[in-house]
């Protein structure tokens, strides 16, 4: 039995995680699912008009629907989800628990996710493990700009 850790915040980059987890990891497997909200996040859920998402809500979702690829592989795992951002809470339970596996989902644009949440940083540092990174998929956006450019580039 191995420990595998997955980074889960409800992106599309997370969701590619998980799912990667339910399609390679076996129900003998231990999984740690990790979820981190920060002061400055819960302070923004909570600003009136801005989202009427709470952060009870969001646990709940993080629960319910963000692992639920875990769920219908009939995969056992553990909810753990910290009051800190999401780098920084990986960072802690990849020391405290030493896990054998971590699977980070790679956004479309890296460079920004390390200058905004430092996510992908924090676990590479720290892992002392393996770490699959597994890429988000293309955003619509950024599929239609593709294929615009190439149908302009085309005779």
């Amino acid at each position: 039995m191995k420990t595998v850790l997955v980074s889960v915040d409800g992106s599309d980059a997370s969701r590619a995680a998980v799912r990667w987890c339910a399609d390679n990891v076996t129900p003998d497997d231990r999984i740690l699912a990790v979820s981190g909200l920060g002061p400055v996040g819960e302070f923004v859920l909570e600003f009136p008009g801005f989202d009427s998402t709470s952060p009870r809500q969001l646990r709940e979702t993080f629960r319910h629907r963000w692992c639920a690829p875990l769920d219908h592989a009939g995969l056992h795992w553990e909810p753990l989800f910290l009051n800190q951002r999401q780098g920084v809470a990986l960072a802690r339970i990849v020391q405290r628990e030493s896990p054998d596996l971590v699977v980070l989902g790679k956004p479309e644009h890296l460079g920004v996710d390390l200058l905004l949440h430092g996510l992908v940083q924090h676990a590479l540092h720290r892992a002392g493990c393996p770490v699959v990174l597994v890429p988000a998929p293309p955003s619509q956006r950024g599929r239609r700009a593709l294929n615009d450019d190439v149908l302009e580039d085309a005779p």
